[in-house]
């Protein structure tokens, strides 16, 4: 905004001074001057609304300390407003921005949480599946949470930590949402600058990433196989398998789901998301809900227990 300022100012001396004018040409250049002050207000002004305008679209991120709760327990909190505003109609139509939020609580850790003004964002008890997207890269498929209140403008990232390790590593992040009764929505958000010491964070350290983006192998094959020195996770035998969803078997859908996973160290599933589509939003979530409770043996790298990514499939088909 500054530089904008500067230039009208330079601009203004320039065509309002002449040096060494006669008496003649002090009476035209007043008379000039008078014609062109109107005309310089006015692009400094139009400057000056360009550098709002350009302010707003690079949304900058706010920090916030407080106690919250009976017990006060400190609470910080690092946040962004989205680009661009929503595009819905009545009953919410007007401006509708979205907000990335990013809490730390003293007890119960690191949260992040998609927000917007108005409407009515699309997620079951059981969590909802929204793509997002950093920088160019390709779009992946995100697990999320309904808040405990269901307050419908509000959704929780079901693993914060890995959200956090990849809003680190990007610049922009570009989340579509299903809103009741209107079409995908995108809000897109400017992560540049984002500190997370000022909420007493730490950045995790990544996960170790596959040589080969490899199926995770049945339990009786699993014990002997490794991956670039890593012996993989071994899923436990009790694991439950599915429940078909009686609309989807009503209605005749079969498929087959490839869900990526991150196996914790201590063999719980940490992260989940949707490398394959099954093309059914029913088995789909049947598939997530069902892996979300599964038990593994962790990973190892010969010396103790990794967290380690997976992709494991799921057959649907109706017998």
């Amino acid at each position: 905004m500054i530089p904008l300022f500067i230039i009208c100012s330079i601009v203004t001396c320039c065509c309002t001074q002449e040096l060494s004018p006669t008496a003649a040409q002090a009476r035209r250049n007043a008379h000039m001057s008078s014609m062109r002050r109107p005309a310089l207000i006015l692009s400094c002004l139009l400057a000056f609304g360009l550098s709002l305008a350009v302010s707003d679209v690079h949304a900058k991120w706010t920090y916030r300390d407080f106690k919250a709760g009976i017990d006060e327990h400190l609470m910080k909190t690092a946040r962004t407003r989205s680009l661009k505003s929503l595009s819905l109609d009545f009953p919410y139509q007007g401006k509708n921005f979205g907000e990335l939020i990013l809490r730390n609580h003293a007890e119960r850790g690191l949260s992040i949480m998609i927000t917007i003004d108005r409407g009515q964002i699309m997620c079951a008890r059981n969590g909802c599946i929204h793509k997002l997207k950093f920088d160019s890269e390709p779009s992946i498929s995100v697990l999320f949470f309904p808040a405990a209140n269901y307050d419908s403008t509000v959704l929780f990232a079901s693993d914060p930590e890995e959200l956090a390790s990849g809003i680190l590593k990007a610049r922009r992040l570009k989340i579509e949402l299903e809103l009741y009764r209107h079409p995908p929505q995108i809000l897109e958000f400017d992560l540049a600058g984002l500190d997370l010491k000022k909420i007493d964070r730490v950045p995790p350290p990544l996960p170790v990433e596959p040589k080969a983006d490899k199926e995770l192998p049945a339990p009786e094959e699993a014990r002997s196989s490794v991956d670039n020195g890593i012996t993989l996770p071994i899923p436990v035998n009790d694991n439950p398998h599915p429940d078909y969803p009686p609309q989807a078997r009503r209605l005749g859908e079969e498929g087959r789901v490839v869900l990526r996973l991150l196996i914790k160290s201590d063999g719980k599933v940490g992260s989940i998301e949707m490398k394959t589509s099954s093309g059914f939003a029913l088995l789909d979530e049947a598939a997530i809900e069902s892996v979300r409770k599964w038990q593994f043996t962790p990973a190892s790298d010969g010396k103790q227990p990794i967290d380690y990514w997976v992709n494991v499939p799921i057959n649907f088909k109706i017998n």
